[in-house]
C-alpha cells in the first residue's frame, strides 16, 4: 500500500497543537519525538494507553516507534475517562483536534491502543462519525494494533484491578461499580454505544489484535468473535494470541513475537517503515 505525499511533522508546531489541546479540553496528550526522520511519508502513532499507565510506560512502547523515524502521541487514560462521560468525550474531542488539525491533519495516521483504550478510541470514533473530516481521516487511518483491548462489560474489573492489589478491595469495588453503571441508564448507553462503533470498525480499519487465553480482564472469546465479523466484511484482520501473559504483559513477556509480529503488520499497511 503506498502512501499519499506528506509533509515531515514540524515539532514546533506539535507542541502547540498539545499545548492548545491542554488548554482548550483541558487533556494531556505527550509526544515522543523520532530519534531520526529519513522519509516524509512515515506514519505518526497515536498510543492510547492502558488506566493509570504511567508515562514511563508508554515510553516503552513508543520507542520501537520513534526509533524507526516515527513520531509519537500517547495518552494516559485515568479514572475518571472510564467513569466520567464528559472527561471521556473531552478526550474524544482532544484527539479529532489532534488529527484534523495541521501539522497531523492528513497525515498518515497509526492507532496504537490498550485495554479501556479501546473504550476511548469507541469514543471518539463517535465524535468522529459525522465529522466534515471524517472521509480524510479515514484516508489516513492506516491500521489500529489493539493490545488486551476490553470491552464494555470489562470496565469495573478493570478500573478495580487498577486501583487495588487486594482481592477483597479489588471485589467490593468492581460490585459498586457495577451497581452504579447499571443505576445510570445515560452513562450505560454511552458505553454500548462506543463497544458498538468499535466493533462496527466504521473506517474499515485494518487491525491486529494482541491477546491472552489466560487474561482475566480482556474476553478472548469477544474478541475472536469481533474479529471473525471483521475478516466476514473484508477488513485485513491478524492477531498475535500469547501462552502465558497476563493483562499488557505480553511485550513484556513476549518480546520478541511481540515486535516482530507488529512489524509485519505495519509493513503490510504502511509502505516505509
Amino acid at each position: 500500500m503506498l502512501l499519499h505525499a506528506a509533509r515531515r511533522i514540524c515539532t514546533t508546531a506539535a507542541r502547540e497543537v498539545l499545548k492548545d489541546i491542554k488548554q482548550q479540553y483541558g487533556q494531556n496528550l505527550y509526544l515522543h519525538e523520532a530519534t531520526r526522520i529519513d522519509e516524509t511519508t512515515r506514519p505518526i502513532v497515536l498510543m492510547i494507553g492502558w488506566l493509570l499507565a504511567k508515562q514511563h510506560n508508554m515510553s516503552k512502547f513508543a520507542k520501537w516507534y520513534v526509533d524507526r523515524g516515527v513520531h509519537t502521541i500517547s495518552i494516559l487514560p485515568r479514572t475518571s475517562h472510564c467513569l466520567n462521560m464528559k472527561q471521556a468525550e473531552a478526550m474524544a474531542e482532544s484527539m479529532l483536534h489532534l488529527v484534523t488539525t495541521a501539522p497531523f491533519r492528513g497525515h498518515p495516521l497509526l492507532i496504537h491502543g490498550f485495554s479501556v483504550g479501546g473504550f476511548l478510541y469507541g469514543r471518539f470514533l463517535m465524535e468522529l462519525i459525522n465529522h466534515p473530516d471524517r472521509d480524510a481521516v479515514a484516508a489516513s487511518t492506516r491500521g489500529q494494533i489493539l493490545d488486551s483491548v476490553v470491552d464494555v462489560e470489562g470496565i469495573p474489573f478493570g478500573v478495580s484491578a487498577a486501583l487495588f492489589k487486594n482481592p477483597f478491595a479489588r471485589r467490593f469495588t468492581q460490585n459498586c461499580l457495577e451497581k452504579l453503571l447499571s443505576m445510570n441508564e445515560k452513562r450505560m448507553e454511552i458505553y454500548l454505544a462506543s463497544s458498538r462503533i468499535f466493533k462496527e470498525n466504521p473506517l474499515r480499519t485494518p487491525t491486529h489484535v494482541m491477546y491472552s487465553h489466560v487474561d482475566p480482564i480482556t474476553d478472548s472469546d469477544r474478541i475472536e468473535n469481533v474479529m471473525d465479523k471483521w475478516k466476514e466484511s473484508g477488513i485485513p484482520t491478524t492477531c498475535s494470541v500469547f501462552d502465558e501473559s497476563s493483562h499488557v504483559q505480553h511485550m513484556k513477556q513476549y518480546y520478541d513475537k511481540y515486535y516482530a509480529d507488529l512489524e509485519k503488520f505495519v509493513r503490510d499497511h504502511v509502505s516505509v517503515l
